[in-house]
């Protein structure tokens, strides 16, 4: 008798998550599973920030020129099925539960087990062989040299912005970084490289002279126009899109937008449509990345949780005029490995309340740290709570007129915005 869902989920998640050296994991557990990494042409996509933005913007693209498109992200908001998606639908519970218990068979006999994120990689792999999608869009989880996702053969890879995140597994420097994340660059097959400082994109184009993969580079081929919020994006001549209006929000989506354009006209040469472009563009939906979710007090939603990725939602917040004098509270939250006190300086909104806590998920760090994280940051009105507590209490704050702005952990948005929409929720947010 199959396992039920809750049952399957849990066995999976029994799995250690620390990231481990090298692909042999993966290699021992594909095999016996009939190598179905090998069976889809996919877009790989690396980087720091806006790599999920840009995969969905991809998935978007290639469905709106008729294309059945398997999407694999991660981390989840509130259930692990939204890992991988389908034509715009996560995966099934049957299915989730199906894939599981051939994964679990094939790594048996194996003494090095793969961790949670490598089996899910598996699945994932299942599932678009399964659905038989035309085109996968593939989202690395750490890194890129060793993930599990760099078993793929892309067809195009895509490295978007770079900075200094998880610098305890991938280098203290952002050429070492870069070095890791150009791990996913392959011998001979196009990279399509979005805005980078100038430390890591010298090391991405050496990695790509290296292994003779041809490079479209924002600013070197790759460019756009922004114009009374439309863009228009060219890559070496080649219009890509024309007065787009993307529906993510800010102008660093334009950027992931336009490189998203640059990567499907790669991976569809001459079957590739502006016009169709420009559809899928305004009909991409991403959740939890500036979404609003309420009204009255509006609830703004933001995954945002490294310095950079803070640099730029306080610019989007600057643009968004239906801010402009509405009062404003953060509810907040952290998650290991990520500096609470640099976030903070660099989303520079210490006169604002904070209300610091804590998600379920098990790498959240406690509403204390965070808010120590803060005060060492200048902010001076912190309070703590749960997270249902810190939310209502920062709506009754600024009252119907005013903002909550939830940032800092993406377990954070994905269970405030379960509590406040609904839907599919599991007994426990998986690790990264």
């Amino acid at each position: 008798m199959p396992l039920s869902f809750p049952a399957a989920y849990e066995r999976i998640l029994d799995v250690k998550n620390s990231p481990k050296e090298g692909l042999k994991r993966m290699d021992g557990m594909l095999a016996p599973l009939g190598h179905p990494e090998r069976r889809t042409p996919c877009i790989h996509i690396a980087g720091t920030n806006g790599k999920g933005s840009t995969a969905a913007f991809c998935d978007a693209v290639l469905r709106a020129h008729g294309h059945r498109v398997g999407r694999s992200t991660s981390p989840h908001l509130a259930s692990v099925r939204e890992r991988i998606a389908i034509d715009g639908a996560m995966i099934t519970e049957a299915e989730f539960v199906r894939h599981e218990a051939a994964i679990f068979e094939a790594v048996a006999p194996l003494t090095d087990r793969p961790t949670f994120f490598e089996r899910m990689c598996a699945m994932t792999f299942l599932s678009f062989v399964e659905h038989d999608v035309d085109l996968g869009v593939v989202e690395v989880g750490l890194g890129g040299r060793l993930d599990g996702t760099n078993v793929i053969e892309p067809r195009v890879s895509v490295i978007t912005p770079i900075s200094l995140d998880h610098t305890q597994f991938l280098g203290g420097t952002l050429a070492a970084i870069a070095r890791e994340k150009a791990g996913i660059i392959k011998p001979g097959r196009p990279v399509v490289i979005g805005r980078q400082p100038d430390e890591a994109r010298a090391v991405l184009l050496e990695v790509a002279r290296e292994r003779a993969a041809p490079v479209i580079a924002w600013g070197a081929g790759l460019s756009m126009t922004v114009q009374a919020g439309a863009i228009t994006a060219h890559q070496q001549g080649r219009l890509l899109v024309e007065d787009a209006r993307p529906s993510l929000r800010g102008a660093h989506q334009a950027h992931n937008a336009a490189v998203a354009c640059a990567a499907c006209a790669v991976a569809l040469g001459d079957g590739y449509d502006p016009v169709r472009a420009r559809a899928g563009l305004a009909a991409t939906t991403w959740p939890g990345r500036y979404e609003t979710v309420a009204q009255a007090p509006r609830v703004l939603l933001d995954g945002a949780h490294n310095p950079d990725g803070a640099r730029v939602l306080r610019a989007t917040l600057d643009e968004d005029q239906d801010l402009r004098g509405r009062p404003l509270a953060l509810v907040v939250g952290a998650t290991r490995g990520h500096d609470v006190t640099a976030f903070a300086r660099s989303l520079g909104l210490s006169d604002t309340p904070v209300w610091c806590s804590q998600a379920g998920a098990p790498r959240s760090i406690p509403a204390g740290d965070v808010a120590a994280g803060y005060r060492a940051a200048g902010y001076r009105h912190l309070r703590e709570g749960g997270v249902g507590e810190a939310l209502s209490v920062a709506q009754r704050h600024v009252g119907p007129a005013g903002a909550v702005l939830v940032t800092g952990s993406l377990y954070l948005v994905g269970e405030v915005r379960h509590a406040v929409c609904g839907g599919a929720k599991d007994p426990a947010l998986a690790p990264f």
